[in-house]
Formats: C-alpha cells, structure tokens, sequence
C-alpha cells in the first residue's frame, strides 16, 4: 500500500489507519521521507524524524471528525503526489535552482518544506473556525490578536515541536 502510495496519485488514508492502528500521517510520512532520500540528503536522525512524525500525528484528535490523523495523510500524500507526479517539485526546481535536468539533486529543501507543510497543516486543530475562536474569546484568537488564529496556531505550534532536542 505505501509502495503504491509512493508511485501514484491513488492513496487511501482510513484504509492506512486501520492498517497501522491509527497511525498513517507517521507511517506514510516516514515512507515518504525515506523513499525521497531525505533523511539521508540532509543527515537525519531516523529516531528523531520517527519521534517529528509521532508527535504531530498525536496533536490531531480522532475526536474531530475532518481535521484528523486520516486528513492529514490524505493531505501529505496529496502534497507529495502533486510534487513527484503533477510536475511540481520540477517546475519549482527549475524556477529556483535553474536546473531542469532530470537527474538534477536540487529541490529537495523546497520539496521537504512542502511535505512538513501538509504534514502540520492543522496540527492541533479543535474543529472549529478561526471566526468562532475570535467571537469566543478563545485564548488562541486572544496570542494571535485574532488573525489567522488556527493557521497561526498550527505553525506556531509545530515549530515548538521542531525546537525540542528529542
């Protein structure tokens, strides 16, 4: 399932779940890493990119019916399909790097930054808009002053997961 996850557009997220007892965000994005190359390219610590991926998964509450371990796969997969089979992790290279070859080694930053994007994109999210947070007093709208509280929140939160030396 993960080998074909790799090499196509075809990716099922609920199936993934049951298959690794609720834990596809951390399998897929492992699989993904690895399969790029970019734990090696960029001398990762396979323990701490396991430990990255377990603890973003966590911050996505099954309780949520739509922003949940599911979505977010489904989301990094989607991510890595548009860079690998939509073209656009080559576009982005030759528009940045200025390499257009296909054996070209660049982009690989810009391509880990999308999937850790997709990965984190609603980490921590409560399921509810950043207007209800806002018309609540919610503490999040009250640290954001009320802009972009749940994409704030998100990012915020995940580089504090980044920060951690573990």
């Amino acid at each position: 399932m993960l080998a074909d996850a790799f090499g196509s557009w075809h990716f099922d997220a609920f199936t993934l779940a049951q298959l690794t007892d609720n834990r596809p965000l951390s399998t897929l994005g492992k699989h993904i890493f690895e399969n790029l190359g970019l734990i090696d390219h960029f001398k990762l610590d396979v323990a701490k990119v396991d430990a990255f991926f377990l603890e973003i998964e966590s911050g996505y509450d099954n309780a949520n019916p739509y922003h949940n371990r599911a979505h977010a796969a489904s989301v990094l997969h989607a991510m890595h399909a548009l860079l690998e089979h939509g073209g656009i992790g080559k576009a982005t290279t030759a528009a940045l790097n200025g390499c257009e070859d296909s054996t070209c080694q660049k982009g690989r930053l810009e391509r880990m930054a999308c999937l850790m994007a997709a990965a984190i994109h609603d980490f921590e999210h409560l399921g509810v808009s950043n207007d209800f947070l806002v018309r609540t007093c919610d503490k999040r709208a009250l640290i954001y002053n009320d802009q972009h509280v749940n994409e704030n929140h998100h990012v915020a939160a995940a580089f504090a997961v980044l920060s951690r030396p573990e």
